[in-house]
C-alpha cells in the first residue's frame, strides 16, 4: 500500500514513536514548551484518541481527549484531513459530524 493512507497508518504504529508513551519527551510536552510537533504527530494523537474511545466522537469530544491545548478549529482541520485520506468515517450528529477510525 502506498500514498497518504499508508503514511498515516505506518507512522502511527506503536513502534514508530507514536503517542503511546506520554513521558516528558512527548509531543504534548513539546507543545507546552513552545516547540512544534513532528510532522504527522497530531494526526496520530487524534487517531489514537478515536481508537481508545471505540465510538464515534465529535470534534469537541476529540479535543477533550487530546493532551495539550489545541483549538477547536485545529481539531476540526485534522479530522477533515484524516477523513479526506479515508482513515476516518463520519456520521451526522446534530449540526456536525462524529468521526470514527476505520
Amino acid at each position: 500500500m502506498t500514498g497518504p493512507l499508508h503514511h498515516v497508518i505506518t507512522s502511527c504504529t506503536p513502534d514508530s514513536g507514536g503517542s503511546e508513551d506520554m513521558g516528558a519527551g512527548t509531543p504534548a510536552a513539546a507543545v507546552r514548551r513552545g516547540r512544534r510537533r513532528a510532522s504527522g504527530t497530531l494526526e496520530c494523537e487524534v487517531l489514537a484518541a478515536l481508537r481508545r474511545a471505540g465510538t464515534p466522537l465529535t470534534p469537541r469530544e476529540v479535543q477533550r481527549e487530546l493532551p495539550g491545548a489545541l483549538t477547536y478549529c485545529t481539531v476540526v482541520i485534522i479530522l477533515r484531513r484524516l477523513h479526506g485520506k479515508h482513515v476516518l468515517t463520519r456520521t451526522p450528529r446534530g449540526r456536525g459530524y462524529a468521526y470514527a477510525a476505520v
